[in-house]
């Protein structure tokens, strides 16, 4: 799965999760433009902050859009 599909499923904007994460809005885009990184190529990093924002583990972040 993609950014985009998580940007859709939480009804956020790129914005939005760039404030509630951390995540820069352009890593954040730049997943989400990206034909063939998705979730599972983003730095241990980011997928902790996005992860933290959503109310999940990075496991759980990585098996639902993995």
């Amino acid at each position: 799965m993609s950014i985009r599909r998580l940007l859709d499923d939480y009804g956020l904007s790129e914005n939005k999760l760039a404030k509630r994460s951390g995540v820069p809005r352009s890593t954040i885009n730049s997943m989400k433009n990206a034909k063939k990184q998705g979730i599972g190529n983003m730095k241990l990093e980011h997928a902790k902050k996005l992860a933290k924002s959503l109310g999940c583990t990075v496991d759980e972040l990585m098996d639902w859009y993995g």
